[in-house]
């Protein structure tokens, strides 16, 4: 039997069957308070079960809970259930009263309605106008954006991420070949969800929405648009203009092809 609620934030919708609970949310979510931090490495956290749960899987590299589906594995039962139900079972039963966007958790749910919805982005960078709902990724962004820093390696060859989420989607998708994204009405399979998104698209309703700026031609991917631009690039023969002819000259390079373009 499910608790009764009783213990109701003032702040936001959120309630409580302990006033435990209601006091860590307080702290961490509306006063920001960290007071948990990792003597390994910066990071800190609202909750000592969290600090506990990173350096178990961080510095540790403990993950208990394996997926029978693929080769993920996972610190807590509760997020190998999150991923079976969003990633195998296609489930999102957290629905945004404000978009037909849906989630797999209450929590990612609440993280896109402040930050979409109500704009809600604390954490700006000092180097460009980026601005992020959460500090990390902030500091995420800093690190592989401004430093081009990629400190997650795979071990199988030489790439190199910014975010351990995409190298651990690099390794299910190209060294294990997991494709966990299925369209049924032409059984194919994709690696990514938004390769799914994009296929669908571009194949099945056959939409073009990004536009060449030179001309006609439209694309359903940015990295089309990007491969005709490169394409037109290394055909195009810089000309002088001499009364009504015209002589034809080495190719552009990378630079003057901008200046040509701008």
């Amino acid at each position: 039997m499910e608790r009764r609620r009783l213990f109701k934030c003032d702040s936001c919708s959120s309630a409580f069957s302990r006033k435990g609970h209601l006091s860590t949310h307080w702290m961490s979510v509306h006063q920001k308070l960290k007071p948990f931090k990792c003597k390994t490495c910066s990071s800190v956290f609202s909750q000592k079960q969290h600090l506990r749960t990173h350096r178990q899987s961080v510095h540790l590299g403990l993950k208990p809970f394996k997926c029978n589906s693929c080769a993920s594995a996972f610190t807590k039962k509760s997020h190998l259930s999150t991923h079976c139900q969003s990633v195998h079972l296609g489930m999102k039963p957290f629905k945004c009263d404000s978009c037909s966007s849906t989630f797999t958790t209450k929590g990612s749910l609440s993280t896109h309605f402040q930050s979409v919805h109500l704009g809600i982005k604390t954490f700006k960078c000092d180097s460009c106008s980026s601005a992020f709902f959460y500090k990390h990724h902030l500091t995420t962004h800093c690190q592989s954006v401004h430093l081009g820093l990629k400190p997650f390696k795979c071990n199988s060859c030489a790439s190199a991420f910014s975010k351990k989420a995409d190298l651990s989607r690099h390794c299910h998708s190209v060294h294990d070949g997991l494709k966990p994204f299925k369209f049924y009405s032409c059984f194919r399979a994709f690696s990514h969800k938004h390769h799914l998104t994009t296929h669908c698209l571009s194949v099945h309703l056959r939409l073009k929405p990004i536009k060449c700026g030179s001309g006609s031609p439209a694309f359903s991917t940015e990295g089309h648009l990007k491969r005709h631009c490169l394409s037109n690039r290394r055909k195009h023969r810089q000309t002088v203009q001499l009364g009504t002819s015209f002589i034809k000259t080495e190719p552009l390079d990378e630079d003057s092809f901008r200046e040509y373009s701008a």
